[in-house]
């Protein structure tokens, strides 16, 4: 449904027939087939040698929460692609990570972590704000007064800021180490391992994990190692 995406372009989410919709006419015209689409029929075009032939094949993994995402998936995917917590009852549920992995006697509101972790605090925060739960998060209340001081009209561009890259100057003040060590964000080897296996438990096929921070390889790195 374009969450993420259309919330920055300060548009609500798509509803879930419309997604039905766009994945029902993607897989006909990967299949080669033709599709009606806005009313007008089409097809992929491209003669030999300018396209992959169709069929085209692959597995759809429908990102989804709630159960209106989550039906959608049963009907249209080949699997679901979620955040924490697992779904749990998918063949395919590839789970989605953000966050640092310490080094030894490192503390989890080191300089190093936060800029490698922090952005995915900053998400949980956004969403609260989003879904009107700011309440409930330590410090939420302040921290939602100063994007609600932001124009409206140009809140959606200030609340996006660095958006799953780092943390931005309004909300340095409220990711701490602290938020981070209950997020399960910054965890020392041990902790993410227990984590990764509780997923694997809870349903988890496979995790993609998204790093950030100044030292992108040791970031991968560092969570590879977790495996080993």
């Amino acid at each position: 449904s374009g969450f993420t995406g259309r919330l920055t372009l300060g548009q609500r989410p798509l509803p879930w027939s419309y997604v039905r919709e766009y994945v029902t006419a993607l897989r006909g015209l990967l299949n080669g087939e033709r599709v009606v689409w806005e009313g007008k029929l089409i097809e992929m075009m491209h003669p030999d040698g300018f396209g992959a032939p169709r069929p085209i094949d692959g597995p759809f993994f429908i990102a989804a929460a709630g159960p209106k995402g989550i039906a959608a998936a049963r009907e249209l995917g080949d699997g679901i692609f979620t955040t924490p917590p697992v779904e749990g009852d998918f063949s395919l549920n590839p789970v989605l990570i953000m966050g640092t992995v310490l080094d030894e006697g490192e503390p989890p509101g080191s300089e190093r972590a936060i800029a490698a972790a922090g952005h995915g605090a900053a998400v949980g925060l956004h969403f609260a704000m989003e879904f009107g739960q700011t309440d409930a998060l330590p410090g939420g209340r302040e921290w939602a007064a100063i994007y609600e001081a932001s124009p409206e009209e140009e809140r959606h561009l200030a609340l996006h800021d660095q958006h799953l890259i780092a943390v931005n100057e309004r909300d340095k003040p409220f990711v701490t180490g602290e938020v981070l060590q209950a997020q399960g964000l910054a965890l020392d080897h041990g902790a993410w391992r227990d984590r990764l296996a509780a997923l694997e438990a809870d349903g988890a096929t496979e995790v993609a994990y998204q790093p950030a921070g100044n030292n992108i390889p040791r970031e991968l790195e560092a969570f590879a190692a977790l495996l080993a």
